[in-house]
């Protein structure tokens, strides 16, 4: 359980480490730091305690809000791999793929994906829609309904690419799409697309199996529309959690997708001076939040957020 605490500030003498993603840093600093893994895994149902030297086996849980830190841990690294590819957002484009039936075989779905990719890849569409090659993150988000569909960030190899919804739905052949660029407004695209596929809006969760009054209380969000407009609209932070199961792929990518770099128990104000490259520099978003079983406190992270 990750429990929300009002922001710490970090010393310059405190040792943290560094991801990079893109022209983006974030910084963080845990008071615990587990330096020795108590387990080794063998396979997919069991591992040796390192302790006693006995075999043991996992407890599979029946869904990611049973192992919510393994959760937010992959949510984490998707969240710094798209900030790492997003430096250049007009030459991105966000796809939603959906289906007319409901979708619940994640293994036909991901293959849907690499036909509409081939598609995609043609030579005809490449030479029709000018370019040569595209990289590609897609997340596979289940739906309260209890189907699956699909996003994707497309990053091109230039900003002239143009292909309508309408060509894209025909590529995709199972059910509506939509297409859009990237809001040039948004100051860190990872945080942003999380947040969008971890949320649900009250109306879905209201049609889902799940029950409200077991989720956190509902918050308000300003969304913007196509054409520049706002309308509100409320969203429950994180349910979308308990509508995925622990072994499900939440997303993958392609081979040319520029990964994050970390730089690994540095002082804070090496780290300001040396990495991010200014030592009076202001983070643009700071949090920090305690980490418990709901029985005993297992730590308490402080992460500061630096935009470009």
């Amino acid at each position: 359980m990750f429990i929300k605490m009002k922001n710490e500030k970090i010393a310059d003498n405190d040792i943290v480490n560094v991801t990079q993603c893109g022209d983006s840093f974030i910084v963080t600093k845990s008071q615990y730091k587990n330096r020795k893994a108590p387990i080794r895994k063998l396979n997919k149902d069991e591992y040796i305690d390192l302790k006693t030297g006995e075999v043991r086996k996992f407890k599979h849980k029946q869904n990611r809000a049973d192992n919510i830190l393994s959760a937010r841990r992959s949510m984490a690294r998707l969240r710094n791999i798209i900030t790492s590819n997003t430096k250049e957002p007009k030459k991105c484009r966000f796809l939603t793929l959906t289906y007319k039936k409901k979708m619940t075989n994640q293994k036909l779905l991901t293959n849907d994906f690499k036909v509409f990719l081939r598609r995609l890849k043609a030579d005809k569409m490449k030479k029709k829609f000018h370019f040569e090659e595209f990289e590609y993150i897609v997340i596979y988000e289940p739906q309260g309904r209890g189907s699956f569909h699909i996003h994707a960030l497309l990053i091109f190899d230039n900003e002239e690419v143009f292909i309508p919804n309408t060509q894209i739905q025909k590529l995709w052949g199972h059910g509506f799409t939509k297409t859009k660029k990237l809001n040039e407004n948004v100051s860190n695209f990872g945080a942003y697309f999380c947040s969008y596929f971890t949320d649900m809006s009250v109306y879905e969760v209201k049609n889902s199996e799940l029950d409200l009054k077991e989720l956190s209380e509902p918050v308000t969000k300003v969304i913007y529309g196509p054409r520049g407009g706002t309308k509100k609209k409320k969203f429950v932070k994180g349910a979308r959690y308990n509508l995925m199961k622990s072994n499900s792929r939440l997303y993958s990518c392609s081979r040319g997708i520029e990964r994050p770099t970390e730089y690994k128990d540095l002082r804070y104000d090496t780290a300001k001076t040396h990495v991010i490259g200014n030592p009076s520099l202001k983070p643009d978003h700071s949090d920090t939040f305690v980490i418990t079983d709901e029985k005993r406190f297992l730590n308490k992270i402080t992460k500061e957020t630096y935009n470009p």
